[in-house]
């Protein structure tokens, strides 16, 4: 289910499951999940489009262990259009799902294809929601089981479950590690966070460590090399008072 509390998109779960049904030997596809408001009291306005962006590479779990996945995955809607989503892929646009009419119960429909030739395994895609004026959703991921048993396709999903998604330093996942990050990460700076908030390296801390990731995969969208802001002074200092006071207490 969809809901925009306080202007911002989100999904009931962070992992979504389903299983690729053979059609009659040409392809492997599911509809499932699909997306869905419940009523206009999600906070989602009526007339909203919502599209989704995909946020990284496809994902593939077979033999115990995640490996490159070796075909891709489509993703379809009711219009027709598809996009393809492959080892390749990191951040790119992607299509749109639907426009809520208000109604309550409202629902919406993607078609999920892989080759006839597409190996038994776990397929799993990244994705985020978007809308014109509301902020975009943190990324959701979409497992789908060709050919593996309950007990694997629960494994697998628990290992991608423990992935960092999208490019590394990218807070809010536009595809650019650029100073916006920068802002992000400051502005949580020595507090308690996930990654939207600067914490790239999920360890729930927004700390030093995440500006040295972020500041190894600076690179703004225009051209040119631009200087890596360094963090102020009053972070600095803030950060050698709060270890100085931990030293002390311990």
């Amino acid at each position: 289910m969809i809901t925009a509390d306080s202007g911002q998109l989100a999904t009931d779960k962070n992992i979504y499951t389903a299983t690729m049904e053979s059609l009659g030997g040409l392809l492997y596809q599911s509809e499932l999940p699909g997306f869905g408001v419940q009523s206009a009291a999600s906070g989602v306005p009526s007339g909203k489009s919502i599209s989704f962006n995909v946020v990284d590479n496809l994902f593939y779990w077979s033999a115990g262990a995640l490996s490159e996945a070796p075909l891709p995955l489509t993703i379809e809607n009711e219009a027709a259009d598809a996009v393809d989503i492959d080892h390749d892929t990191l951040f790119q646009s992607g299509l749109m799902i639907g426009a809520y009419n208000g109604a309550t119960g409202w629902h919406q429909h993607l078609y999920y294809t892989l080759p006839s030739n597409a190996p038994v395994g776990v397929y799993a895609v990244v994705l985020q929601l978007t809308a014109p004026g509301l902020d975009t959703s943190s990324p959701f991921v979409l497992a789908f089981n060709r050919g593996e048993t309950a007990g694997n396709f629960s494994a697998a999903v628990a290992a991608i479950g423990q992935t960092q998604f999208g490019t590394p330093g990218d807070a809010n996942l536009d595809g650019q590690v650029d100073g916006a990050d920068y802002t992000i990460w400051a502005d949580h700076f020595q507090s308690v966070g996930s990654l939207s908030e600067g914490d790239f390296n999920r360890d729930g801390q927004v700390d030093g460590a995440d500006y040295t990731i972020w500041a190894d995969h600076f690179m703004p969208a225009s051209a040119g090399v631009l200087p890596i802001p360094e963090p102020s002074t009053w972070l600095l200092s803030l950060a050698a008072l709060i270890c100085v006071t931990l030293f002390r207490v311990r």
